[in-house]
């Protein structure tokens, strides 16, 4: 299944929202292309480990 990079946005996020939950998946070492994120924030699945 190959997705595109931004196939990880969900229409629900916003652009700031994202600014600040993305440095945190950043920093949490989570990369997009293998979390997948359905109706839940940026940030819970970080605290989840993705």
């Amino acid at each position: 299944m190959g997705a595109p990079d931004d196939h990880w946005i969900d229409h629900e996020f916003d652009g700031e929202r994202l600014d600040g939950d993305l440095s945190d998946l950043v920093m949490e070492g989570c990369r997009f292309d293998r979390c997948t994120f359905h109706g839940v924030r940026l940030s819970e699945a970080t605290i989840d480990g993705c």
